[in-house]
């Protein structure tokens, strides 16, 4: 799995507020895979909480059975959380009072884009079982978003198509002419069991990277999404203290 370092995963449970795209009936024609996302869509409504048993534990614990016996690369819809301020109540909710809760991204930045868009939330990630894939095709790893070729082998979901057109320029043309690509593909967030969430964060930590397209215009307009806020991720902080104390849950968290 490669993530960056303003991403975190999560179970993908279930949005009980109406904040994630619809789709049609999936038109998976394999029974096998076709049953896999019918019983995805049942776990979702039943996925752990936060906290309260790790991805790696429970993906262990279940690695027999669907979606896990039949898909060696699982593809991680994202989702953007812009820099929308929630309420001071709201962000310290269950939070002890020797932390500052505004001091951790993932507490502070609740509102979100919508659910399975394209827009603002962009590519998947994926994770894969390396044990499953030939370490031949290990060696050319493609782009974080599908490391692995041979991964569109294991096509187990239904994909949609972005719908901005995208072009690229063609290699070695000196005019530099652009040719249409088809439009790139994202997963359904109704067809997995984990998702990344993705902070943009605070103006300072945006800025804090020397890059001149990081600019104070850009930050707004990405900044200003609100399609619903979600918690999910908000027990990582108490499981965390609960697993190391909180004398030395501070020291750890110091620099955070």
């Amino acid at each position: 799995m490669i993530i960056d370092t303003d991403e975190y995963l999560v179970f993908n449970k279930k949005d009980s507020h109406g904040n994630e795209r619809g789709y049609e009936k999936s038109n998976m024609q394999d029974r096998r895979k076709g049953d896999m996302l019918k019983e995805v869509q049942t776990l979702r409504k039943v996925l752990p909480k936060v906290g309260s048993e790790s991805i790696a534990e429970y993906a262990e614990k279940h690695r027999l059975e669907l979606p896990w016996d039949i898909e060696p690369c699982m593809s991680l819809p994202r989702l953007f959380f812009g820099s929308i301020e929630s309420s001071e109540s709201a962000v310290k909710k269950n939070v002890p009072t020797l932390f500052d809760a505004k001091k951790y991204g993932t507490l502070r930045y609740r509102s979100h884009a919508k659910k399975g868009a394209w827009k603002h939330n962009s590519y998947d990630k994926s994770i894969i079982d390396v044990s499953r894939i030939a370490t031949a095709n290990l060696e050319n790893i493609l782009d974080p978003h599908r490391p692995v070729g041979t991964c569109s082998e294991y096509r187990t979901r239904d994909y949609i198509d972005t719908p901005d057109s995208m072009f690229r320029a063609q290699k070695g043309s000196k005019r530099k002419k652009k040719r249409s690509i088809p439009p790139p593909k994202i997963s359904r967030i109704d067809q997995t069991l984990l998702r990344v969430h993705h902070y943009l964060g605070s103006w300072e930590a945006y800025n804090s990277r020397k890059d001149i397209r990081r600019t104070r215009e850009k930050f707004e307009e990405k900044g200003n999404v609100d399609f619903g806020s979600d918690d999910d991720i908000r027990p990582w902080l108490n499981t965390f203290i609960d697993l190391v104390g909180e004398e030395k849950a501070q020291n750890l968290l110091v620099n955070e």
